[in-house]
């Protein structure tokens, strides 16, 4: 028959087995935690602050800032639902940063899927363009041409500006937001 200190000895042991074991656990849980931030891509990133709605300001390089809902991720564009309820495509190499709504706590950028298969601008807008949408377009800090889409060419956007209703042909290129406002 095992006396107190016996039982006091082996319920120390378990003890010490238990807080090594919830170590090696933490351990295996941080460097998992780190081996997903070291494959992290900004693609994969958004594509989980979409899935989940995150409502995000992003900033452009050109110093813009726009506030909504992320709602897609294409193969070349972020797209987010305006306050207005409206669409707006930014051209991901326009994208300098994306920081989700205060209060929303996100940990490092994580994953590794692919976009490449997703939609690019020009299908969205190829897509668009029979519903005759009325856009802002810009590319980098330029005013914005404003007007109906008309047409999406391969490489070439034709819009009809509000003002003028002239038509004026804008190369795909060097667009990097596209606001739907109408």
């Amino acid at each position: 028959m095992a006396d107190g200190s016996d039982r006091d000895r082996l319920a120390a042991f378990l003890d010490e087995g238990r807080a090594e074991e919830a170590a090696r656990a933490r351990g295996r849980e941080r460097w998992a935690r780190q081996v997903a931030a070291e494959a992290a891509t900004f693609a994969a990133t958004m594509l989980d602050l979409a899935e989940h709605g995150e409502h995000v300001t992003l900033t452009t390089i050109a110093g813009r800032s726009h506030q909504g809902f992320l709602r897609a991720v294409g193969a070349d564009f972020l797209q987010l639902q305006t306050p207005a309820g409206l669409p707006l495509y930014v051209r991901t190499e326009a994208v300098l940063a994306v920081r989700p709504a205060r209060g929303t706590r996100r940990d490092e950028a994580a994953g590794e899927r692919d976009t490449a298969a997703a939609p690019t601008l020009h299908e969205v807008l190829a897509l668009a363009v029979g519903d005759r949408p009325r856009v802002h377009v810009r590319a980098g800090t330029a005013e914005p041409l404003a007007g109906e889409l008309r047409a999406v060419g391969d490489d070439v956007l034709s819009l009809r500006l509000e003002e003028t209703r002239a038509t004026v042909y804008v190369r795909l290129a060097a667009v990097t937001e596209v606001a739907v406002v109408g």
